[in-house]
């Protein structure tokens, strides 16, 4: 079990989580919530739970309960309504929702277009394990493993924007995979000091094994992700620990994050000479 370092930080910082807002969740029977902000009430417990183990008082009584998640809703409508109003946003087009979290409670809200996907993508009933017959989930992330490994923390643990760990292994990420040539996103997974994987550097990756979808435990020291938690919860995954030499290059996974969904991956090598294969 990988140790969990507390805060150390000292400079200012803030708990925060990205969302998306998408016309076609509104009044979905699929989605946990009955507005257009996708998995909302995992994003309420994900900044509340943070705000409890770094101590804020003032964060956890804004986002505490019914009434808290009435002021986040609040804010979010507020803030998409004025920035429309304004004209700053095409509400035609989905939005990626940055949502900062001060000690005192205090939210600010930032936000930019982001590209439509379909609703299966973002609310599936389950992970096909064949995922090149369905073009619905090409492959979308190409997928590097750290050379280097994280020491996790409360940092890991929770979304906060002290991120120089994470800046530090996408470092790793060769610069021709960074390239729109490339045909897809570049994705780093996270090791911890035991060489398990904990985490993707912007996203939570699921391995298939022994027939069922696997995802690393929190003890591993990674990020609670809300599609994660909606992951466990509905049943397309279990947790269990996955080893790096586990990992081989050209497998292909499942991975998810709290603005785009769900898309396929392929581990691709992280030396530097290896040709990157094209999806």
């Amino acid at each position: 079990m990988a140790a969990v370092a507390p805060s150390s930080h000292s400079s200012p910082w803030n708990i925060f989580t990205s969302l998306r807002w998408d016309p076609q969740l509104q009044n979905n029977s699929q989605s946990p919530s009955s507005s257009s902000y996708y998995m909302l009430p995992y994003h309420q417990e994900r900044m509340l739970s943070a705000a409890d183990d770094f101590g804020w008082e003032g964060a956890k009584q804004a986002l505490k309960g019914s009434i808290g998640m009435a002021n986040l809703t609040r804010a979010l409508d507020s803030y998409v309504a004025s920035s429309a109003s304004a004209k700053t946003l095409h509400l035609e087009r989905s939005l990626k929702l940055r949502v900062l979290l001060a000690q005192d409670g205090c939210l600010t809200i930032t936000s930019v277009e982001t590209p439509d996907v379909g609703i299966r993508n973002l609310l599936p009933t389950t992970l096909p394990a064949r995922m090149s017959d369905d073009s619905n989930f090409s492959v979308a992330w190409l997928v590097f493993i750290s050379p280097i490994r994280t020491v996790p923390s409360l940092h890991t643990r929770h979304k906060t924007t002290h991120r120089s760990m994470y800046d530090e292994v996408r470092e790793c990420i060769p610069p021709a995979a960074r390239s729109p040539v490339s045909g897809g996103t570049a994705e780093i997974l996270l090791v911890n000091e035991e060489d398990a994987i904990m985490e993707g550097s912007i996203t939570t990756p699921y391995f298939l094994r022994d027939g069922r979808w696997i995802t690393p435990p929190e003890n591993a020291g990674g990020n609670r992700g809300t599609t994660r938690r909606w992951a466990l919860e509905n049943g397309l995954c279990i947790e269990k620990t996955i080893a790096k030499s586990d990992l081989k290059t050209g497998e292909k996974l499942w991975l998810s994050n709290g603005v785009r969904g769900w898309g396929v991956g392929i581990i691709v090598d992280l030396r530097p000479d290896i040709e990157i294969p094209l999806p």
